[in-house]
């Protein structure tokens, strides 16, 4: 069972150790990639603040940015100096020492400058908090990306953090994006700007406590993934009209289907779609749980099942010829909304929802 911990700090110019019950751990051995899952702890039950870190093999590795240890530069966090190399250098030497690890970004607003961040499998961003700890690019550039995974056992991700990309309408690249089959976890965070905030091909990550707001949408998927208490809005939340909240094209090649969860998930905003599931292949299964829409629900393919959500009335809901949804125990916040089917629709215990089996 671990103990009560908190951080040591050094001043010998290496990297931080955990504390368990006031004792110095000793220096924990490095994590096999194998064993990687020992970090999805840090997204399972209670979240701890940051300094009741979790322990895996006797301590956690970790490195704070602006340490300049690990022959790393130090990090300024002044919204203005190239922070690139010093955050690329610290998980490079978290990678490639432990085969994984914690890198701390303290308060401050860590400039890119134009470089996209790669985070490799292990290894976990943490912020101090979302309000004050930012990452960003002022162009039009990816701000922080999660490569394709060969095996799946990636376990990376960040937290307790804003993500900031391209804050223009013309904006073209994603500002987070996960690769195929990368199991990434991301946890009370913020991403703004870019063509989509977030671009997820990964597979049994979760997406959780977030806000996501691009430009043409919040969230891109060719992956399988759970999302729970996620809003996606447009930028900034200014009604600037986006045109999906949720899109999802078909899976990324290799994969046999794409199994996404929404729970507790606001999609609520000025959308030409709150959802479109644009999959051509049916190889898509949604499930939406406890969620709000304020717009447009398209859906060409694949099987979804709505429960318990509050629909807004007149948003239209639209299922294709090639898909099968159920609609069950809804709610349509006012008026009724009528719903247009040319695929198997299965309903019941709907509340304001008329036509074709509703």
């Amino acid at each position: 069972m671990i103990g009560e911990m908190r951080l040591r700090d050094r001043d010998d110019g290496e990297r931080g150790r955990v504390e368990e019950d006031g004792n110095l751990d000793r220096a924990p051995a490095p994590i096999a990639r194998e064993s990687a899952v020992q970090l999805r702890a840090l997204f399972a039950g209670e979240m701890a603040p940051f300094g009741d870190l979790p322990a895996a093999g006797g301590g956690e590795p970790w490195a704070d940015v602006r340490s300049g240890a690990n022959s790393c530069a130090a990090a300024v966090g002044n919204g203005s100096a190239n922070d690139y190399p010093a955050l690329s250098c610290q998980i490079s030497y978290m990678g490639s020492t432990y085969a994984g690890g914690l890198v701390y970004l303290p308060c401050g607003n860590y400039n890119l400058n134009g470089h996209t961040l790669s985070v490799l499998p292990g290894v976990i961003l943490q912020g101090e908090s979302r309000a004050c700890t930012i990452v960003k690019n002022t162009t039009d550039v990816t701000v922080i990306a999660f490569p394709i995974s060969a095996g799946g056992n990636d376990y990376n991700g960040f937290r307790d953090l804003t993500v900031e990309g391209n804050l223009t309408p013309g904006a073209t690249q994603d500002v987070v994006t996960i690769g195929n089959n990368s199991a990434t976890f991301l946890r009370d965070f913020s991403i703004y700007g870019g063509h989509y905030a977030l671009n997820n091909c990964g597979v049994d990550g979760t997406v959780e406590n977030g806000y996501v707001s691009g430009y043409s949408g919040g969230l891109h998927s060719c992956g399988a993934n759970w999302y729970l208490r996620v809003k996606f809005d447009g930028p900034y939340g200014i009604g600037v009209a986006t045109t999906y909240a949720y899109f999802q094209a078909q899976p990324f090649a290799g994969a046999t289907s794409a199994e996404n969860h929404f729970v507790m998930c606001d999609f609520s905003g000025t959308w030409t779609d709150s959802v479109d599931i644009a999959d051509t292949t049916s190889a898509t299964i949604t499930q939406f749980e406890g969620s709000v829409f304020a717009a447009t629900i398209s859906l060409t393919s694949g099987q979804q099942g709505f429960v318990n959500n509050e629909l807004g009335a007149g948003i239209g809901f639209a299922i294709g010829a090639s898909a099968t949804t159920i609609v069950s125990s809804n709610l349509v916040l006012s008026g009724t909304l009528t719903l247009s089917n040319s695929g198997t629709l299965k309903c019941g215990v709907n509340s304001g929802i008329t036509n074709s089996g509703c």
